[in-house]
């Protein structure tokens, strides 16, 4: 899938692969709404890494409860001696300052198997906005390690005080953040280019330039046969694609119930 509309972000993440390969190391956050193409921006960069035969290694948080901490870094480390000191660090009780020396200790280890490795390693951490404290200090004490290149994404429109600690830490770690933008109507025009020129403000308005609503809309009308033809009327003529509809549920799902009512309301206000 071509990379619409990110073009300086390639280049920084393609200097950043060229960097680590040649045996410096950085962490590079992609920040943006769900939807914008963080996951498939990290993807590219894993492809060009296994192309260039850079190792890489991948992990990915999710909203469950119960995980375990540093579960992402459990991922990324599977089948790898660093796994066994991470599956050693005791429960977080005890004395606490025994407890953060363990860590430390477990947390340099990780960061020395990582490091120096011909012709570099690259770690990718999906969905950091539901990481735990752990899995984020982790990645904080692994940024600048000579050839690693760290990649993690994270929804902006989400901050629980964890991320917000964590950012805090990798900042101060060197971390470089990309805030993804939304598509610009010419990058929606260049993706619906097969589609009569009519529907562009309309994809622009519904989608709001999120390209994977973009993309989602666009094989909607493809797929409904009105791709060649102008709009009959204003606005949009099909109901919203399922995938869409199921994103905008789960998240939702996970608002407060109070949340929930006032997007209710806002959704009444403005059908008004």
């Amino acid at each position: 899938m071509p990379l619409v509309g990110r073009e300086s972000e390639t280049a920084a993440l393609r200097a950043a692969l060229d960097d680590c390969r040649a045996g410096i190391g950085t962490t590079v956050l992609l920040a943006g709404e769900p939807g914008i193409g963080k996951t498939t921006l990290a993807g590219a960069v894993a492809g060009w890494a296994r192309e260039a035969g850079t190792v890489v290694l991948t992990g990915r948080t999710g909203p469950e409860i119960g995980t375990p901490p540093l579960w992402p870094w459990w991922q990324v480390l599977h089948g790898r001696p660093e796994h066994d000191v991470l599956a050693a660090l005791p429960e977080a009780d005890g004395d606490v300052a025994a407890l953060r020396g363990q860590r430390l200790r477990a947390f340099e280890t990780v960061a020395r198997g990582l490091q120096d490795r011909p012709g570099g390693t690259v770690v990718v951490l999906e969905d950091l906005h539901w990481a735990d404290e752990a899995t984020l200090a982790l990645l904080a004490h692994v940024t600048g390690r000579p050839g690693v290149l760290a990649v993690g994404t994270y929804r902006s429109t989400e901050r629980p005080p964890a991320l917000r600690a964590g950012l805090v830490a990798l900042d101060r770690a060197g971390a470089r953040r990309l805030d993804l933008r939304t598509w610009s109507g010419a990058e929606i025009a260049a993706v619906a280019a097969d589609l009569h020129p009519g529907w562009r403000p309309v994809l622009l308005e519904l989608s709001g330039g999120v390209p994977l609503h973009v993309r989602e809309l666009v094989a909607t009308l493809r797929a409904a046969g009105l791709a060649d033809s102008p709009p009959a009327r204003p606005g949009w003529p099909l109901g919203i694609p399922a995938s869409l509809a199921d994103i905008t549920a789960e998240r939702l799902s996970r608002l407060s119930p109070t949340a929930r009512e006032a997007v209710a309301a806002a959704a009444v206000a403005g059908d008004a």
